[in-house]
């Protein structure tokens, strides 16, 4: 029987929900908006098998890894998919791949609710559904119990999701599967869904209209300086540049992430997945050529052979090679995360109490007129 001492050793995977065999586990939601395993113990027969799949009790480690990971710089030739995709648009064209193949895609998208949750696409119109990043811990519910059958069936199966939630699915299948093939993010941490509903009632009070729409990197004003946009039923349209937007820095300060994320056991390389995709920061100090648009350059890091395949017989992507150390500089999220945010106890504290532009001018740290002025010499030398 699954027992969670700490809640930093639970990173929401839902491996032990899905393989339940008398459905004894459910996923309930703490005081924060996240979700834990409660175990029904009239229903439990100690099996023991939630233990066994738990990916921070038995982290299963694939065998079929290169020494080392290479990595890409590159984007989607399909200009459309570039644009509204957050990075470069690479994980349209592999998914794309695997739905031609009669494979299916299973990754986050939002349901009619505007929750972010995971599903199962077959096909190219739904797989729009999972276009542009979501910045919100997305609730897995049955899918890796629903993977499993496609991959037993012979079914080509594509799986995207946050390194512990790729870890969580390799722990669940305990065996490598050819027909698999895994891909993972370079994840920043996920933020509670509670403050993301939160946030979303704020908005639909302001603009008196429900959410038709969200885009959490919309491009309008670039992707480097990205911007949140909300769309209403009435018509009505919020846009905002991240740096300004309340949910997004709250996000960005980690003030709002589960308490896994910062001791996060799966930010290493290499990582147990085919593929890993994130933007590519820094692209314009070490490839130039890699950043001629501003549209959008995606980092690819494949850590498999037949990862590595696909990628270089994809048709649909314009890709460079890069050397590892020099490509991952900008992203320091792949190999460590950031120490707890120490106003985090008391913004969830208080997250029933303010809304969150108060929340975010108390617990948000300012910076000193110092830091501010050296910020602004680093730009100056910068656009030299």
């Amino acid at each position: 029987m699954i027992d969670i001492k700490s809640k930093q050793e639970c990173c929401g995977c839902q491996a032990c929900f899905n393989i339940c065999p008398k459905n004894a586990i459910e996923m309930i939601e703490d005081n924060e908006g996240f979700k834990y395993p409660s175990i029904n113990k009239e229903k439990c027969i100690k099996c023991g098998l939630c233990e066994k799949v738990c990916p921070y009790v038995n982290e299963y480690s694939k065998k079929q890894i290169l020494n080392e990971s290479i990595a890409y710089g590159g984007w989607n030739l399909n200009e459309e998919i570039r644009r509204i995709s957050s990075s470069g648009g690479i994980f349209t064209a592999i998914a794309k791949y695997i739905i031609e193949k009669n494979g299916v895609v299973c990754g986050a998208i939002f349901d009619e609710n505007l929750n972010v949750v995971h599903d199962i696409v077959d096909n190219l119109n739904d797989l729009k559904k999972m276009n542009g990043a979501k910045y919100v811990q997305s609730d897995m519910r049955d899918n890796l119990k629903k993977i499993k059958k496609y991959l037993d069936n012979g079914r080509l199966v594509l799986f995207s999701g946050t390194p512990c939630q790729v870890s969580g699915l390799n722990s669940y299948l305990n065996k490598e599967y050819n027909n698999l093939y895994t891909c993972d993010i370079v994840c920043h941490g996920v933020p509670s869904p509670k403050v993301f509903n939160k946030y979303k009632k704020e908005l639909e009070k302001d603009n008196s209209s429900k959410i038709s729409f969200i885009n959490f990197r919309d491009k309008i004003t670039g992707w480097k300086s990205y911007s949140f946009l909300v769309k209403f039923k009435n018509n009505k349209t919020f846009i905002e540049k991240a740096n300004q937007n309340n949910y997004m820095r709250i996000f960005l300060n980690d003030i709002d992430l589960r308490q896994s994320c910062p001791t996060c056991k799966f930010a290493k390389l290499p990582r147990y997945t085919d593929f890993t995709l994130g933007d590519f920061w820094g692209v314009d100090e070490n490839y130039i050529e890699l950043d001629k648009d501003n549209k959008g350059t995606s980092l690819i890091l494949v850590h498999t052979i037949k990862g590595k395949k696909l990628l270089e017989e994809n048709k649909d992507v314009f890709i460079k090679k890069c050397v590892l150390e020099k490509a991952i500089k900008g992203n320091p999220s792949i190999l460590k995360h950031d120490k707890v945010n120490i106003n985090r106890e008391r913004f969830f504290k208080n997250i029933d109490k303010y809304d969150l532009n108060t929340l975010s001018q108390k617990y948000l740290k300012k910076k000193n007129v110092l830091q501010r002025i050296v910020i602004k010499i680093r730009k100056v030398i910068k656009d030299k």
